[in-house]
């Protein structure tokens, strides 16, 4: 997963879909807003789709957000129940078959929902914990490169000053060596123009 506020957490578009027309059913999206954005971070998800993808790896396949409960295993198990379509029960039986076969559905139904929120809650939960925990990686990341960046920069500095050092010392011995050289000369030009000892 790849931080960037400017794009779809997920899939990385640029383009986020409007709002949702009628606004966001919060008991399916507890932690996106209305303009899609996960509540708590500076962060976005352009699409349902996305949304379910990114809730994915955090959530039971059988309770994801385009599943429903017909789509669960346990939904087919209550196919056994005889209902008025079944051609063994009795004619007399279909009112009692009926009513079984659609209690177990309503109950089955009404837990797989409730196990189903639990499942979006906690898969949420989850989302928010890694983004926070990338948020703290790329924060320690960031502060590592700019630890880094200020000691090359001081190391930086450190050798130019040095190498200023160094020229200011060359400039100086180069002054030093000029102004022998011209006492020098100016010595052999005296003792030129000095006069000698009279012989008489």
């Amino acid at each position: 997963m790849h931080l960037d506020s400017t794009r779809c957490l997920q899939c990385g578009t640029q383009n986020k879909k409007p709002p949702w027309p009628l606004g966001n059913n919060f008991t399916t999206y507890p932690a996106i807003d209305n303009d899609r954005n996960i509540i708590g971070t500076a962060y976005w998800l352009c699409s349902d789709e996305c949304y379910d993808r990114a809730l994915a790896p955090h959530i039971d396949p059988h309770y994801g957000l385009f599943k429903s409960a017909r789509d669960h295993p346990t939904f087919k198990q209550l196919d056994a129940i005889p209902n008025e379509h079944d051609p063994d029960v009795e004619p007399n039986c279909h009112w009692l078959a009926e009513g079984l076969h659609m209690d177990h559905t309503i109950e089955f139904h009404a837990l797989w929902k409730m196990r189903q929120q639990q499942q979006i809650n906690s898969a949420h939960q989850a989302l928010l914990t890694n983004i926070k925990y990338r948020e703290e990686q790329n924060r320690i990341a960031e502060e590592q490169k700019a630890v880094v960046s200020e000691q090359r920069a001081a190391e930086r500095d450190a050798a130019r000053v040095q190498r200023e050092r160094e020229r200011d010392a060359e400039r100086q011995r180069l002054l030093a060596e000029r102004q022998a050289i011209q006492d020098a000369e100016r010595r052999i030009e005296e003792e030129k123009w000095r006069p000698g000892p009279f012989n008489i």
